[in-house]
């Protein structure tokens, strides 16, 4: 097991799998947790997968837009003309794997996917995300930190430190809401969506995969006063949009946050991990 970090710990390069590796809860733990107890603990002992082609992707798209260089060292394309149903092309496609060594080999559909994202971001006609998308950050640090006698951890996307204009142009669209003021942080988290970008269906993204809960766990980590997510269609046109969490609700999700950690620390005491079958899960419908 990991020695416990230093409180708080912000280490710059940490390999993913170093990262992925390290025991201290995390987001997605919460999120299983959230679901039941049960869940957290297949989660925990690695009996439930989270690895599929959408994580995949969105991996891919974090660093194309990051470096171009790094993308290139870490994905190479597939060429056209191999069809593994044929003899030569079934030989033609393991000479390929060969020399592409350790990089991971991206069919056509996927790096053409990524590039339609990457441009619509760089491009993007909305004078907010342009700014923050231009803003001094830090992008991929691990954060651990120990709260509620727990060690915990998270890797927000982008850590930036908009501009001053930048958060004029925050104010000028939302001026009820946040009234911000210069030498502001904000979390920014990408998520790349097949379901469609829109406010409404990227609302029920954030209900259906703990959104909320996870921007909470990061604020509690970065410190940060801000967090927003920029949503990506994986699919032509590649639209994007930028949400913000509420700040007027981040406090109710960090206290159901703290509620889920303290739950975490008695099913350890007692070893038991339940289902749905107790409260507050257990309830009427219909």
């Amino acid at each position: 097991m990991n020695a416990p970090l230093k409180n708080p710990s912000i280490i710059a390069d940490m390999p993913m799998q170093s990262y992925l590796a390290h025991y201290a809860l995390s987001s997605t733990a919460l999120v299983y947790l959230d679901q039941s107890p049960r869940h957290y603990r297949y989660y925990r002992d690695g009996k439930i997968s989270i690895e599929g082609k959408h994580l995949d992707l969105g991996t891919a798209l974090h660093l194309a837009l990051e470096s171009k260089q790094a993308f290139e060292e870490t994905y190479i394309l597939r060429p056209e003309g191999m069809d593994k149903r044929t003899k030569a092309g079934k030989e033609a496609f393991a000479k390929f794997e060969v020399s592409a060594g350790a990089k991971t080999i991206l069919e056509r559909d996927d790096f053409y996917r990524i590039t339609g994202m990457v441009n619509s971001l760089q491009n993007t006609d909305d004078p907010v995300l342009q700014s923050l998308m231009r803003s001094p950050y830090k992008a991929e640090h691990s954060f651990f930190w120990d709260e509620f006698g727990v060690h915990h951890k998270c890797r927000p996307d982008r850590l930036i430190q908009p501009s001053g204009n930048c958060v004029d142009l925050i104010n000028e669209r939302w001026p009820d809401l946040l009234e911000l003021p210069f030498g502001i942080s904000i979390c920014m988290d990408f998520k790349t969506t097949s379901k469609g970008a829109s406010p409404k269906k990227f609302s029920y993204a954030c209900n259906d995969y703990g959104y909320y809960l996870k921007a909470a766990h990061y604020l509690a980590g970065t410190k940060a006063d801000l967090f927003c997510w920029v949503a990506i269609e994986s699919s032509a046109p590649y639209n994007c949009a930028l949400y913000w969490f509420n700040p007027n609700k981040a406090e109710g999700y960090l206290k159901h946050r703290e509620q889920l950690i303290e739950m975490m620390k008695r099913c350890n005491k007692n070893n038991q991990w339940t289902g749905y079958s107790i409260p507050p899960y257990a309830q009427l419908l219909g």
